[in-house]
């Protein structure tokens, strides 16, 4: 994979997700301006809201770091 991408799932209002989220009790906005894919706009199961945040961030930062892309560019092949 050359540029992975990363993203927090986003419960869309109409999609199986979002219904299924708030019938749990899950969704913890309706703040519609937070439903871009960097917020937690839901209660995630097995770590806290915060914990999903801080490890996404954190892949985005490995990922972009210096280090990680001279890897990238090095492992790369011409066609």
């Amino acid at each position: 994979m050359d540029l992975p991408r990363y993203a927090i799932a986003v419960p869309f209002p109409g999609t199986a997700l979002y219904k299924r989220l708030k019938s749990e009790g899950r969704i913890t906005t309706e703040n519609w301006s937070l439903y871009d894919g960097q917020h937690v706009v839901f209660e995630p199961r097995n770590m806290t809201a915060a914990e999903l945040l801080e490890n996404t961030r954190r892949a985005w930062r490995k990922t972009y770091s210096y280090p990680s892309i001279v890897r990238r560019l090095a492992g790369s092949r011409t066609r």
